[in-house]
């Protein structure tokens, strides 16, 4: 199970409910590191708790929030994208990939509105302007892939696509997927991401 340990929780709104935000065990992954075999909701405080490990998130703080569900790739598996540092005076953007078809090439994107579009095999999450970040990386045979971007390079940097304290920018990964009955490329889920100075 791609989503093993892992923590999905839906916020209701006037009598709708949609997933407010997807939590992963530590990126990447170990065996029997799961998240929450049982949870408990208090206020603005979410806590998942496995056996010799417990995790707490303080739900009311901006961060990066996981949306778009993303749809099963040609390994078997759902490519889930996380979001590291989203410090800018930091110096570099954290991005990480796991559960991605080995060997094949993947880029991120970013863009100023959120979107969930069917597109190729999978679902576009990201709309409105959109900009792409870099040459592709290939993916390791373990389906994982790290990146980090200085953010004094366009276009991040500056221009329409520049990422500034405070906003909030919608990220998500593509990548070739070829199959004899597919379109040959897929997405991971997308990650909306308030940015801190």
């Amino acid at each position: 199970d791609p989503l093993a340990g892992a923590c999905y929780l839906f916020r209701e709104s006037a009598g709708v409910w949609d997933m407010g935000r997807l939590f992963f065990p530590s990126f990447p992954g170990e065996d029997f590191n799961f998240f929450g075999a049982d949870l408990a909701l208090n206020g603005d405080e979410l806590s998942g708790t496995q056996t010799a490990s417990a995790w707490e998130t303080d739900i009311s703080q901006p961060g990066a929030v996981a949306y778009c569900e993303p749809s099963v790739n040609t390994t078997g598996e759902l490519a889930l994208f996380t979001f590291g540092s989203r410090d800018l005076g930091s110096g570099a953007l954290g991005f990480n990939l796991r559960g991605g078809p080995p060997g094949k090439f993947t880029y991120p994107l970013y863009a100023d509105q959120p979107a969930n579009t069917p597109v190729g095999d999978g679902r576009l999450c990201v709309g409105g302007s959109i900009f792409r970040l870099r040459a592709p990386k290939q993916i390791l045979a373990d389906g994982t892939r790290s990146w980090a971007f200085a953010t004094t390079l366009d276009p991040i940097a500056s221009g329409p696509g520049a990422l500034l304290p405070g906003s909030t920018w919608y990220f998500q990964l593509w990548f070739r997927d070829p199959s004899p009955l597919g379109a040959g490329s897929n997405f991971t889920n997308g990650v909306a991401v308030t940015f801190c100075p």
